[in-house]
């Protein structure tokens, strides 16, 4: 196989590789320059710390493609979002006004069983709930924790008499070890 195509000259691969920000597209940029400057596959993917045959494949697709061939391709392989439109996350939208079905607060299990019944299908996954939620940009809430200084005099004394905590008073150290099958001895030297 002979080296690239001319869609670009040596010169402005040149000026597009050092323009680069991203470091993927820069080192494929940087194998095809190489190559149009006459260098080895070998060479090339010595230079780029890809294997020889990557950049064999990254050639035959820049010859194919072109410049649209080079740089990260894998935000393109997913597909659309099946599940969580922007009609049903609007729908969602409008359902969140009202109080959830069980009266409680809406959480990633009841925002999920919503979307089910919406969407006709017997279950969605928990995570699913979670992410309408994030898309709808709700966060998680908690609750601050309260002062303890906030309690009334009467609730303290009433903490403390209740609270049980461990003594204060010191057990005395035994420097006699006993022994179950002999009589007391004494770890000091007589």
């Amino acid at each position: 196989m002979a080296g690239p195509v001319a869609h670009l000259s040596v010169s402005e691969l040149a000026e597009r590789f050092t323009a680069c920000r991203d470091a993927r597209t820069a080192r494929q940029t940087q194998a095809i320059w190489l190559l149009a400057k006459g260098h080895s596959f070998a060479e090339a993917a010595a230079a780029t710390a890809f294997s020889e045959r990557w950049v064999r494949r990254l050639c035959e697709r820049y010859n194919a493609e072109g410049v649209e061939a080079l740089g990260d391709r894998r935000r393109h392989n997913g597909a659309a979002a099946s599940l969580l439109t922007p009609d049903v996350l609007e729908r969602l939208r409008q359902r969140l006004a009202e109080p959830p079905p069980d009266g409680g607060v809406w959480t990633s299990r009841t925002v999920a069983d919503v979307l089910a019944q919406d969407l006709g299908r017997e279950q969605v996954a928990v995570q699913r709930g979670w992410e309408a939620l994030k898309a709808l940009g709700w966060s998680l809430q908690r609750p601050r924790p309260r002062n303890p200084r906030a309690a009334t005099p009467e609730a303290a004394q009433a903490f403390k008499k209740s609270w049980r905590r461990p003594s204060t008073r010191r057990r005395p150290v035994s420097r006699a070890c006993r022994s179950s099958s002999t009589r007391w001895t004494s770890t000091a030297s007589a």
